[in-house]
């Protein structure tokens, strides 16, 4: 395998990242120093009919993002600031979760939701997949209705499939179960960010939720709380969406990569980051794990475990995001300037993010403020 020498850095043109851009010069070969397989899963044996059946339909959805764009029907969206410091992806242990991203930082707490009887009980801090199918559900609504208030149907299994999740089961361990506590766990949580100064702003610290109101109700017979009928944003994340501060994406890759929350966020990423580049970018791991790897912190010879799980999910990523142009350097990631994976009449009613406007102003980070 043969890898590419990037140019040299100019340190004038460094991204909010750390990463710097570079332009193409003569001595800069153009041929991808190691090609990503655009593969929509793992490359692992399966057995189980239900697993073959799901792998099928990976490839069938793969092969249709491959071939047209989606419709306005088939985008959804996420706030930008998500798409550069994500929720945690495993379980955390304790109230908080911290991620540090380049120079900004996300401090996501556990917080308390009234239960049926009108106790306060704690939550967990959200992690995972789930809270992020359930923030861009909260987000589409949002742009779809103009209003703060969401509607949330009549039960968790009804919600579960209006976002694709069809493998929806009861039970103290089914998935209903786990999406609703995640989702109740995202109501609940507080939100801190740091916002780095820049030539014209000073250093800010914004402390947000973005539920406002959530409204428990209790089943007749158990007295168990059930699924929320309804919720309310808080103003100051309704109107950051409202203000285009959300980044559309395709529903039918989300679809396809629902089940890693690495996946997702990479996805994300490179969904808001591609379409705003003017030139190519090459990216360190170092940097890459600075953003993406917080929870490989503890884990032994954690650069390397990172960068393993990386390049699968970013195999999936590429499977799901057939215009992106990635190539896989020694030292990471070279990006190419590119399309938005949803049809620019579409992306320009909700993304603030045009090729060439300034990498400070539309990283995603001056937000809710």
């Amino acid at each position: 395998m043969s890898f590419r020498k990037p140019p040299h850095s100019d340190p004038a043109q460094a991204d909010l990242l750390g990463a710097s851009v570079h332009p193409h010069s003569p001595k800069s070969p153009q041929k991808a120093p190691s090609t990503i397989r655009r593969m929509p899963f793992p490359q692992t044996r399966v057995t189980s009919p239900q697993a073959k059946k799901r792998r099928t339909e990976m490839l069938e959805t793969a092969i249709d993002i491959k071939q047209r764009p989606p419709t306005e029907e088939e985008t959804t969206y996420l706030h930008s600031v998500f798409c550069q410091v994500a929720l945690p992806r495993t379980k955390v242990v304790g109230d908080e979760f911290r991620r540090v991203c380049g120079r900004a930082q996300l401090i996501v707490q556990a917080g308390y939701l009234a239960d049926s009887a009108g106790n306060l009980v704690k939550q967990a801090v959200p992690y995972g997949s789930l809270p992020r199918l359930f923030l861009m559900y909260l987000v589409r609504e949002t742009l779809r209705t103009s209003s703060p208030e969401i509607r949330m149907g009549e039960s968790a299994a009804e919600f579960m499939r209006s976002l694709g999740i069809q493998s929806a089961t009861g039970g103290v361990n089914g998935s209903m179960t786990a999406f609703r506590r995640q989702a109740m766990a995202f109501c609940a949580a507080k939100l801190t960010l740091s916002i780095p100064p820049t030539k014209d702003h000073c250093a800010r610290t914004i402390i947000t939720s973005p539920v406002h109101t959530f409204d428990a109700w209790k089943l007749p017979r158990t007295g168990e709380t059930t699924w929320p009928k309804r919720l309310v944003l808080s103003a100051d994340f309704f109107n950051e969406i409202m203000d285009r501060r959300a980044v559309p994406l395709d529903d039918r890759a989300i679809s396809l990569l629902q089940g890693s929350a690495l996946a997702l966020d990479l996805y994300a990423w490179l969904a808001s980051r591609l379409r705003r580049l003017t030139q190519p970018l090459d990216i360190s791991w170092n940097i890459l794990f600075a953003q993406f790897g917080t929870e490989y912190s503890d884990t032994p010879d954690k650069l390397r475990s990172f960068r393993k799980k990386f390049k699968i999910a970013l195999q999936s990523v590429l499977a799901a995001y057939a215009t992106a142009r990635v190539d896989l350097l020694r030292k990471g990631l070279w990006l190419h300037p590119g399309p938005s994976p949803v049809p620019d009449p579409i992306a320009r009613q909700t993304s603030p993010f045009r090729a060439g406007k300034d990498s400070a102003d539309t990283e995603g980070v001056p937000a809710f403020g």
